[in-house]
């Protein structure tokens, strides 16, 4: 699955989302429909409003959402000393006690959809608009100059085509860095 980190997010990258109102995080995302799945890791930014984008630290949070129950969230410390000592100790126990932890194999197997995830997505590069125009031309929406770095905004397409284009590009923008836009669930 694809990864993209935050080596290339500078400080002007932070600005510009603060200017929207949000805040820039590396979630890894993931999403099933009956037996299609896919996942990622991606920078995304968040409205400041979200519990998504107070986290901080060594803290994680996990998102569920069940058809029934709508959306959980799991928070707590998944890094540091005493949280990573406690995970060595409880598998130690585990094993000591012979608790199988491994998850049951449902027989079902699974496949790759790689349109499950599908946003909007801002890109920061110094290619120029025409090589945007032509790598994104189904999704190109609009380009906004922030502090002499220019941003371009994607909409409607997938994380995985995201991913490819990102890839091409930095060939020859080796600094480029693009970053997901959370949706907010209303």
């Amino acid at each position: 699955f694809p990864v993209f980190g935050i080596r290339n997010i500078n400080k002007t990258d932070i600005d510009y989302a603060a200017s929207l109102h949000k805040k820039i995080k590396l979630p890894a995302i993931a999403k099933r429909v009956d037996d299609r799945y896919y996942a990622a890791v991606e920078p995304t930014l968040y409205e400041e409003t979200q519990t998504e984008a107070s986290i901080s630290e060594n803290f994680n949070l996990t998102c569920l959402h069940g058809a029934t129950i709508g959306d959980l969230k799991f928070y707590g410390q998944g890094a540091g000393k005493l949280p990573t000592a406690n995970a060595v100790v409880q598998d130690i126990l585990d094993l000591h006690e012979n608790i199988d932890t491994q998850p049951k194999n449902q027989n079902k197997a699974l496949r790759v959809d790689t349109s499950l995830i599908c946003g909007t997505y801002i890109v920061r590069t110094d290619a120029p608009e025409t090589a945007i125009n032509e790598l994104f031309t189904d999704f190109y929406v609009k380009k906004e100059v922030f502090k002499d770095n220019t941003y371009y905004w994607m909409e409607h397409i997938s994380s995985y085509m995201m991913h490819q284009k990102v890839k091409e590009l930095s060939s020859t923008d080796g600094n480029v860095f693009f970053a997901q836009i959370a949706e907010v669930n209303a």
